[in-house]
């Protein structure tokens, strides 16, 4: 089967090579498009052919190398058994060396077959392998390489000023309700008109004005994927802005360390801490602004050392990593104490994912404490689950720094259960009743928990809690009782999906979601 597969490929190429050598197209394009059941096969052993698109698009790889000229390969999966594979030639000179080496790499096939290597897409939505399939069909993720091509592409961006066009002013004229995804809020101490809001692409902006006017204040930075904004509460013209979407989802966006501003926002500079990584959360002294904490998820498309929690003890000028839990698990949540900054609690998740590994749960879903500023920290238990599990979400009331709350997401990306703690950690009680009047819904994180993971408690009720989830879910009695604190997703009047939760000094809800801010 893969010889008639490589000879109705080569069929198409040499047909196509005719008109490419002629001198017709200076730009060559082919595209190759067969459905699985001309081949006389079904969608579901369509797999046995992703052997063979990955040996084309190595081979295109190394004469790329070699050749020195652009080569761009592109590959696509469709669980209905569709293959499309584009080949881009720019110079039409070089169009049959590659031939000649997709030749001889047929040759190769014919002495030993490659084994089959379709398990690895099982498990994946059809989208999700479509995507990931196309970007590394070698399952190997160069993170340098994705560095380099963000800055080509925002080069790329900025070009555009010269087009014919592009000087002028614009106006909106819609879709309206669309203002993407939002992952955190910072809202000045002492002026709620003052607020911050970071987007998972769409970098920082800030308004002056309680929210009537936005402005774009990061835009000249490489990555604008944003995970947290705090300010310094010694300062809070200081702000600090840490990069990567904690979200991490199929078509995930890392980032580059941590920005800090000492003018409210005008100028930025990275303080570290070199390399890429996602920053989930930052901490910062109260008293002394050159402690800060950050905590990490790493590169999520590979097992590394990078992921944990970091302080640095001068401003940025060094850090060092004072948690590591797993190579596969970085710290997700982050909690200071706000009567004592050396205690902390940091939740570790496990997380990977590349296109042959989407793991959202781990033996390494544990809460840690420290009650040294990070020295040393220890895993809490005391009720909380000890098997593997998913994202855990932590708070903290504001009327005693010992009351805890902690949201995990089980293995089945739903929510598992609320715990609280009175006792610092020490002791947990789940509080989630299914025989309760008002239960949680079963599907209150829509069955894909790790998108969310993040708990919020009322700052004047330590009882009034929030699950964020598809929709935002709420108990005025510490877990027992639950209601729908929006209104339904599918309405729209709230948007779907809530990402971070916080209140004014007025009292005031701001919530963040897929599809904008709300107040």
């Amino acid at each position: 089967m893969g010889r008639i597969f490589l000879s109705i490929a080569f069929s198409h190429l040499l047909a196509a090579s005719q008109q490419f050598v002629s001198g017709k197209n200076e730009k060559f394009k082919f595209t190759f498009i067969h459905d699985a059941n001309c081949l006389g096969t079904s969608p579901n052993q369509f797999g046995q052919y992703i052997p063979y698109l990955k040996m084309v698009w190595t081979c295109a790889d190394i004469y790329r190398q070699y050749s020195h000229h652009e080569v761009a390969a592109e590959l696509n999966l469709f669980n209905v058994g569709i293959a499309q594979y584009r080949l881009v030639m720019i110079k039409r000179n070089h169009f049959l060396p590659l031939l000649l080496c997709l030749a001889l790499c047929s040759c190769q096939q014919e002495k030993a077959e490659l084994p089959v290597q379709n398990a690895a897409f099982e498990n994946m939505k059809p989208a999700d392998e479509a995507f990931l399939a196309k970007g590394w069909p070698d399952g190997q993720i160069s993170y340098t390489k994705h560095a380099r091509a963000v800055v080509e592409a925002q080069q790329a961006a900025r070009l555009r000023g010269d087009w014919p066009g592009f000087e002028l002013d614009w106006d909106t004229r819609g879709p309206a309700n669309i203002g993407a995804r939002i992952n955190t809020i910072a809202i000045h101490p002492s002026n709620d008109d003052i607020m911050f809001v970071g987007f998972s692409r769409g970098g920082v902006w800030r308004t002056l004005d309680g929210g009537e006017n936005w402005t774009s204040i990061f835009d000249e930075q490489t990555f604008l994927c944003i995970g947290d904004i705090t300010f310094d509460p010694s300062n809070p013209n200081t702000i600090y802005v840490g990069t990567g979407d904690p979200n991490i989802s199929g078509n995930f966006i890392v980032g580059d360390g941590i920005y800090r501003s000492t003018d409210g926002g005008d100028s930025w500079e990275n303080i570290g801490w070199g390399g890429l990584n996602i920053i989930s959360q930052i901490r910062v002294h109260p008293t002394n602004s050159n402690i800060i904490y950050a905590a990490a998820m790493g590169v999520p498309f590979e097992r590394d050392d990078a992921r944990g929690l970091y302080r640095t003890t001068d401003g940025g000028e060094n850090w060092e990593q004072i948690l590591f839990v797993a190579d596969q698990a970085g710290v997700i949540d982050l909690l200071m104490d706000h009567t004592n900054p050396d205690i902390l609690y940091a939740s570790a998740w496990d997380r990977i994912r590349n296109n042959e590994e989407s793991t959202v749960n781990g033996p390494n879903a544990k809460v840690f404490k420290s009650i040294n500023g990070g020295d040393s920290w220890s895993a809490l238990s005391g009720g909380l689950p000890t098997d593997e599990q998913g994202r855990i979400g932590l708070a903290m009331t504001q009327q005693d720094p010992l009351h805890l709350y902690a949201c995990y997401t089980g293995n089945n990306n739903q929510l598992l259960d609320v715990f609280e703690s009175f006792d610092g950690g020490q002791t947990w009680e789940g509080k989630l009743d299914t025989a309760s009047v008002n239960p949680i819904s079963d599907s209150a994180l829509g069955g894909f928990g790790w998108y969310f993971g993040k708990i919020r408690v009322h700052p004047d009720n330590p009882n009034d809690i929030y699950v964020l989830g598809v929709d935002l879910g709420r108990s005025r009695d510490a877990g027992q009782n639950w209601e729908r604190s929006t209104p339904p997703w599918f309405e729209y009047s709230v948007h779907a999906d809530k990402h971070d939760l916080t209140w004014n000094a007025a009292g005031a809800a701001i919530l963040a979601t897929d599809g904008g801010l709300y107040q």
